[in-house]
């Protein structure tokens, strides 16, 4: 009597055991299940910070961004007049305008903004004709009037100066315009067909009442 409760017991015990083992593989697959999740996790992660910081930011500067979801906020310019005249992107305030003297960058080096939007035309060279011609004119008058000069005298004295005054204010007055297109979201007019689609049934459905 005796030794069959022995063997019951035993093999009790030996269940558990199998039960126990099965537990114990269950969880190491759980563990090595949730492990291999949580590596695809940060993989991820890692390819989007990539992306999202493929615009290659400045070194030592500070671009504000903030991230609301996959937004990122910029410091964007809420003065294109004095950014322009500095040179820098309207958008982060950090990167360069200009490559070169006067020809607009491809894109900004610190947030990425594509500068294809930006169309000055002949506005930078129109004000800047605009602005220097009255001094000038007067500086002619006032050396012809006052000491009776020479025609050579105003060709090395006034036209350099009313060219050197009109380039130097090209470079300002272009990073003015190319800024305030982006401030003012300037972009070439198109017709709005909806809205006037729109207006033509005000228009019916008034003269039907």
């Amino acid at each position: 009597m005796e030794r069959s409760d022995t063997r019951r017991l035993l093999s009790e015990i030996r269940r558990q055991e199998r039960r126990n083992l099965e537990l114990i593989c269950e969880t190491a697959q759980i563990i090595a299940e949730s492990a291999r999740l949580i590596e695809q996790s940060r993989s991820s992660c890692h390819r989007s910070d990539k992306i999202s910081t493929r615009a290659r930011p400045l070194a030592g500067t500070n671009v504000h961004r903030a991230r609301l979801g996959q937004m990122v906020v910029y410091n964007e310019t809420t003065n294109p007049a004095l950014t322009g005249a500095r040179g820098l992107c309207p958008r982060c305030q950090q990167g360069h305008l200009f490559f070169g003297f006067l020809t607009l960058a491809p894109e900004c080096e610190a947030c990425g903004l594509d500068y294809s939007f930006a169309d000055p035309a002949d506005g930078p060279a129109f004000f800047s004709m605009s602005i220097v011609a009255f001094p000038a004119l007067a500086f002619a008058l006032w050396l012809q009037l006052g000491f009776n000069s020479p025609y050579w005298v105003h060709v090395v004295t006034t036209l350099p100066l009313t060219v050197g005054a009109c380039v130097l204010l090209l470079r300002p007055l272009k990073g003015w315009l190319v800024c305030s297109q982006y401030f003012h979201k300037a972009q070439e007019g198109s017709i709005d067909r909806e809205f006037h689609a729109q207006q033509a049934e005000r228009r019916g459905g008034t003269e039907e009442l």
